[in-house]
């Protein structure tokens, strides 16, 4: 199934909600969403390091930007450019691999 985004953006949300909704989920779609989850992890250590542990720290961990910008020394606008990339860069992996 190819999934086709007409906003680029909804593809980083929608993203975001799969990983963040994957123990959200009846018996039924476990099995579906223990895939989804290791293509998820696998297109993730497929990410340059720097970039999937900002992803992972932002987005799955919900660690405060302020934070997250101290620790690695980058702007707030660096590193939604990081998160924007990392984004692409996992929705392409998924279609490509997943879906």
């Amino acid at each position: 199934v190819k999934m086709d985004f007409p906003d680029r953006e909804l593809e980083g949300e929608w993203l975001e909600q799969k990983v963040a909704d994957l123990s959200d989920k009846t018996a039924e779609d476990q099995m579906e969403n223990q895939e989804l989850r290791l293509a998820i992890l696998e297109c993730l250590d497929q990410l340059p390091e720097k970039q999937a542990k900002i992803f992972k720290m932002k987005t799955i961990e919900e660690i405060d930007t302020d934070a997250i910008c101290n620790e690695f020394k980058i702007t707030p606008s660096n590193l939604w450019v990081i998160i924007h990339r990392a984004r692409t860069a996992l929705a392409k992996c998924l279609e490509k691999n997943w879906f």
